[in-house]
């Protein structure tokens, strides 16, 4: 297969446009293992195929496969000539960038601290839209993008550190073990909606433990302006009283942030709390329900089945014993030297922004950019990242799926607080949709479909289940939008 070595080339072509810049020899490696890692991904696949060990879907032809390869590969190398075009850039925005990565290093320092990560990790940086990052098997490296309002903004540095926590969960190990596995086996007994919130609790209460409570304004900030939309299982935007299968809702967000830092001991708990109580109650108050994606079915569940409106915990609540656990957790890292002045100065939340805005002014015009020339840059190959029992017979597709997406290959990586989120679908998710539009085509002004209409063969659930009290029932309008969108995309 020709395009085996594609992507061994294509690195060739542009390592001397990358190598040029500041850190132009280590993301020269890094594009270098990318190309490595993405045909030996190729190759194991289309062997697998041609030889049948891997066996067919009708679901996830070969063609996807390869797709979903060739998809990702190319997202990171536009990451990477992204972080190599920075250089000429002019020096203020320039500076920005070097910042956001001397920020970015003094985060990982706290887990390097604790022990969590072994080495040297690099972060690279640049200008996008928004705040995201990409973490990647291949290389012990993090790229993030930062939004260019960063220049007049300075809480914008503060979700840096949220967005280095998803590389301490992907790469972070404590006692040889995986964070990603710890985390994995601590919430299992936790409610099915609940256990896909676990990275992204992680890494707010990683962000807190290392940037102390001006990354609790920050969310805020970000929360607020979220809109109150509905979600769907295909994709959806995160909103202000819904999840979209990743993250926690916006509304409780931030109540979240304000418990653990209330059980850490912070003293600026309570402010922010009422802050954000102040912003809830501007929004017309706590909702009653949250809607949330379970299993391809969105459920609404009362607000105080998980948690309390409150700053205290209940440990009857699953948010309150995820929160805990996290705080638990985390309670090892320690807020970069650094930063601990304009903390430990501020008597009032108002002291506390005006400090922090003051030391970004100043750290801006006297910081050192990290520099790793003389840095080693640890790498994953593809065959070490396979699991012991891929050479054990024939693999179904829910086999050689969990082989696709290892270490956050070609699943969901590009964690961002604002973009839409693509969810992977399983082979019997897939027909459930399928069905759904067979039995109910797409059509203008369409209608909902009929409640209990459950092809037989499928055993499919309607697309929305709802704990409201039986009184309520569901809202036809609403069911009518979730599978109008369902259908748009199955068949866009």
């Amino acid at each position: 297969m020709d395009r085996v070595r594609n992507y061994e080339r294509l690195s060739g072509l542009l390592r001397p446009f990358i190598e040029g810049g500041r850190h132009g020899q280590k993301l020269a490696e890094v594009l270098e293992m990318l190309g490595q890692f993405t045909d030996d991904c190729f190759e194991w696949f289309d062997d697998g195929f041609s030889s049948g060990r891997l066996a067919r879907s009708e679901m996830f032809p070969p063609e996807y496969v390869f797709d979903q390869i060739n998809d990702i590969a190319q997202n990171d190398i536009t990451m990477i000539q992204r972080v190599s075009i920075t250089d000429g850039m002019p020096p203020e925005l320039l500076r920005i960038v070097q910042f956001s990565e001397f920020w970015g290093r003094a985060v990982l320092g706290a887990a390097e601290r604790a022990g969590w990560l072994q080495g040297r990790s690099m972060i690279f940086c640049y200008f996008d839209d928004d705040i995201q990052t990409r973490t990647a098997p291949y290389a012990h490296s993090c790229m993030i993008s930062i939004p260019y309002a960063a220049l007049w903004n300075p809480l914008h540095f503060l979700t840096i550190s949220h967005e280095i926590g998803h590389f301490v969960h992907d790469h972070g190990r404590v006692d040889g073990v995986g964070i990603d596995e710890i985390l994995g086996d601590a919430f299992q007994l936790l409610p099915a909606e609940m256990v896909v919130w676990a990275e992204e609790a992680f890494c707010d209460a990683f962000s807190m433990s290392v940037s102390g409570p001006m990354s609790a304004i920050q969310f805020q900030e970000l929360m607020r302006s979220d809109p109150d939309i509905e979600p769907n299982r295909i994709g959806g935007f995160i909103g202000w009283a819904s999840d979209n299968g990743q993250h926690i809702p916006s509304v409780m967000r931030p109540l979240a942030w304000a418990k653990m830092m209330a059980l850490r001991g912070d003293a600026f708990a309570v402010e922010v709390f009422d802050r954000w109580l102040e912003i809830v109650d501007g929004r017309g108050g706590w909702p009653e329900f949250i809607s949330s994606i379970s299993n391809g079915n969105c459920i609404d569940i009362p607000v105080t089945e998980y948690t309390t409106l409150s700053l205290g915990l209940d440990m009857e609540k699953p948010l309150d014993v995820m929160l805990e656990y996290m705080v638990r957790f985390t309670d090892e890292l320690s807020i970069p030297d650094m930063w601990l002045p304009y903390i430990e100065s501020s008597e009032t939340l108002a002291d506390l922004e005006l400090a922090y805005a003051e030391y970004v002014e100043g750290a801006l015009s006297d910081f050192a950019p990290p520099d790793y020339a003389g840095a080693e840059l640890t790498t994953k190959t593809f065959d070490e990242l396979l699991p012991g029992w891929v050479d054990d017979g024939v693999l179904q597709d829910s086999e050689w799926l969990e082989v696709l997406h290892a270490g956050g290959w070609t699943k969901s990586r590009q964690h961002s607080e604002r973009r839409k989120t693509k969810m992977a679908l399983t082979t019997e998710e897939m027909q459930q949709i399928v069905a759904m539009v067979v039995a109910q085509p797409p059509a203008l002004g369409m209608q909902p479909p009929a409640l209990g209409m459950q092809p037989p063969a499928l055993g499919m659930q309607p697309p929305y289940i709802s704990k409201k009290p039986a009184s309520a029932g569901l809202d036809p309008a609403r069911l009518a939008r979730i599978v109008a969108q369902a259908v748009a995309e199955v068949f866009d």
